[in-house]
């Protein structure tokens, strides 16, 4: 069952295009990671599931939804983990706890 649908995302900036037309789909029950060099796309990427993109379509369940916010984003259960973890892991925990965190809105 498709849970989170992304649909030709484009993001420019000045003089870039960041992301153009990037399509991909998560699973009920996948986890993604996403890597790649410096300047890449992934912040860009991972910040456009918390707002709106300059194009494209964002589907929770099928569904289209809007996210202008990054409010509206924890709200529909979209949780994003960067990469210092000191500031979004907690030390004590495994790596199950921690996830699990981060999907209660938590962390």
């Amino acid at each position: 069952m498709k849970v989170v649908e992304i649909n030709d995302l484009t993001v420019q900036y000045p003089g870039v295009k960041a992301l153009d037309n990037v399509s991909f789909l998560i699973n009920e029950g996948d986890f993604l990671g996403i890597i790649g060099p410096n300047g890449a796309g992934k912040s860009t990427l991972v910040r456009n599931l918390s707002r709106r993109p300059d194009s494209g379509k964002v589907l929770l369940d099928g569904k289209e939804v809007v996210i202008n916010s990054p409010l509206d984003s924890m709200r529909l259960g979209i949780g994003i983990s960067h990469q210092n973890l000191s500031k979004s892991l907690v030390d004590r925990h495994t790596v199950a706890e921690n996830i699990l965190s981060i999907a209660e809105g938590k962390l």
